[in-house]
Formats: structure tokens, sequence, C-alpha cells
């Protein structure tokens, strides 16, 4: 320790890559955070995440998306859609999250609701925890699709 001046012993400390002899609590957070690591390596991934469509209705100077409303070459098949759903129950996590990104997801609400859906027949099966989330650009969050998120 030693070999650290306090500035970076500090600095290295605040990121957890080594302990607070005096601190309540450093060994067992160390523990949860080491813990957290190796789950998904261990358990398999948590976090899937299905692009329904690239298309938006912004042109954001940062984003890659597609400003073309009408081009069908930006949209997941449904084909590919339901593989998408399948290959999530692959992972052997007990809880899993699927989040909904694009482009813009709520341009194709239908694809949302029907990936919803699908996982949660799939899951009938497999009795994992499911969490579903939307990534939309809110300018066309209407008001079914919220009924339908909150139901």
């Amino acid at each position: 320790m030693d070999r650290f001046s306090l500035s970076e012993q500090a600095t290295l400390k605040s990121h957890f890559f080594i302990r607070s002899i005096d601190a309540l609590g450093s060994d067992s957070l160390l523990l949860s955070r080491e813990s957290a690591r190796r789950e998904t390596v261990q358990a398999g991934p948590c976090l899937h995440i299905i692009v329904p469509t690239l298309q938006c209705a912004h042109s954001c100077q940062y984003c890659q998306v597609s400003r073309s409303l009408t081009d069908s070459h930006h949209v997941m098949s449904d084909e590919c859609l339901y593989k998408a759903c399948e290959s999530i129950f692959q992972s052997e996590a007990k809880a899993l999250t699927v989040e909904f990104q694009g482009g813009d997801p709520l341009l194709r609400f239908d694809m949302v609701q029907a990936a919803v859906l699908y996982i949660k027949k799939i899951n009938l099966s497999h009795h994992k925890n499911i969490r579903f989330v939307n990534r939309p650009d809110f300018y066309r969050y209407f008001v079914a699709s919220e009924k339908y998120c909150c139901s």
C-alpha cells in the first residue's frame, strides 16, 4: 500500500480495487461486487435487447438509425423476431430483462406487442422472472402503448 500516494489509494478504494480496512461493510461490499461480476458468467446473460426497427422520426447527429419511416429494410422480420425471443431462453439466468430499442421501437409497436406475448407464452414452461423495458423516442409515445405497457 505504501507504494501508492494517499490520492491514488483514495481513487482505488472509491472504485473498489482495494478495500478499506477500517471502513464498515467494506468486505461485504467487495464480495457482493465480485459476486455480481461472476453472475453473468455463471448464470448467463440477463439483459437481452431486441431492436424491432431502426426507423426513427428524428435526425440526431450522434445516432446511426434510419430517418426513413417507409423503408422496410430497417425493420426486423417476424421470423427473426420470434427467433430472437426464443434465443432469450438459452440463458440460464433466472431473472431476465428484455429491452426494446431502436430507432424508435414504438414505430413498430405491433412487433413489441408480439414479442411480449410470445415471450410470456414461452415463459409458461420456463418460469423465469422477466422484466420488459422500452427505450422509445418519446415523441411517438401514445396512449395505446402506455395502456399496454402498464398492463
